[in-house]
């Protein structure tokens, strides 16, 4: 019965080519852009999903950029009662220094020190709270303290950022 039905379907396409290549073309493109939308809700929906709480975290975002402003974490806290914890995350781009090495294009982020209680960061090694509100403190991710360091331990480091700020490593993160 199935094979009968192939047959009847060949023949219509062979008879009415133009309408068929419409019909396959217009199915063809359906499913290409159902794939695609399901494939992007499935990555929005998992982005940050390993942390705990991940259900309770928001972001809140400049149009223009990808950070917040400085004093917006105050007054949410101060504002909403909804609002249990808020941290800021700023960026800059530049270059790093490593002893003689100097590594182009890198972005750093700036975080404040509630960032590791809001978010469940797995951590490596040398992660401490009370460390990470020192200034200048910072955390590095393990690909990068081997692209880096090598197999050496990269904690208690300093690598300077646009040969003006000088970061110390405290820990290193996983990827």
């Amino acid at each position: 019965m199935l094979n009968n039905y192939f047959k009847t379907g060949l023949r219509n396409m062979l008879r009415n080519k133009m309408i068929s290549c419409i019909n396959l073309s217009g199915l063809t493109l359906g499913m290409t852009v159902s794939l695609c939308l399901i494939q992007l809700i499935r990555y929005e929906l998992s982005y940050d999903g390993f942390h705990k709480d991940a259900e309770r975290i928001y972001r809140i975002v400049d149009r223009s950029h990808s950070r917040t402003q400085a004093s917006l974490s105050n007054a949410l806290v101060e504002t909403f009662p909804e609002v249990e914890q808020a941290g800021r995350v700023m960026f800059l781009d530049g270059f790093i220094r490593i002893g003689d090495t100097l590594v182009q294009n890198q972005r750093i982020y700036f975080a404040d020190p509630e960032i590791m209680e809001i978010f469940s960061f797995p951590s490596e090694s040398g992660y401490d709270r009370e460390i990470m509100s020192e200034p200048f403190s910072i955390l590095i991710t393990r690909s990068m303290a081997s692209k880096y360091f090598g197999n050496d331990d990269p904690v208690g480091r300093t690598f300077s950022f646009i040969n003006r700020f000088d970061f110390h490593v405290k820990g290193v993160l996983e990827d």
